[in-house]
């Protein structure tokens, strides 16, 4: 079926806070998505290959706020929230990663702008399924919350290579 094949995802999940701010499960599904044709949209690479005067770093973020330098961290967290929103609005479907144990603020505003859109948002949380807040159950399908890696895989393949799917109201494919 091919069915994901040039379609693009957003990944979405904490950053700022995060042990190794946010890179180590982004690498670890980028090329599996690639692999199925997909465009992802990254948002440590996004910010990347932006002029670092535009956004600074996450080390210049930190040092801004130490030293009370709000402004500049007021314009560089604009223009991020910019740039990510805007490839929230571009994807075709997300991926959220949920680690409970560490504080996010952003990855929530990008799956709630998702979730109006009514795209296609596959949850992965760390800690499972039954430990994500009952809000959760009452704004998406749980058919697409997963605990690893592995089910994320699994069922990305299920979506891209099954002839009939369950959409859950949110996969539409223009065939």
């Amino acid at each position: 079926m091919n069915r994901l094949k040039g379609l693009s995802c957003y990944l979405s999940g904490p950053l700022d806070l995060a042990p190794d701010r946010g890179t180590g499960w982004r690498d670890s599904l980028t090329p599996f998505l690639k692999e199925l044709g997909v465009v992802v949209h990254n948002p440590i690479e996004l910010t990347e290959k932006c002029p670092p005067q535009d956004f600074g770093n996450l080390d210049d973020r930190v040092a801004w706020k130490e030293s009370g330098e709000y402004d500049l961290l007021a314009q560089s967290s604009k223009r991020t929230r910019k740039l990510d929103l805007y490839h929230v609005d571009k994807c075709d479907f997300m991926v959220w990663y949920c680690d409970l144990s560490i504080l996010t603020c952003g990855s929530w505003e990008e799956l709630f702008v998702a979730n109006r859109m009514k795209r296609p948002i596959i949850v992965w949380c760390r800690q499972g399924k039954a430990a994500l807040y009952n809000w959760m159950f009452g704004m998406a399908p749980h058919q697409m919350f997963f605990q690893t890696i592995l089910e994320v895989k699994d069922y990305l393949t299920y979506i891209d290579t099954h002839e009939r799917i369950e959409t859950h109201g949110r996969w539409f494919f223009a065939e």
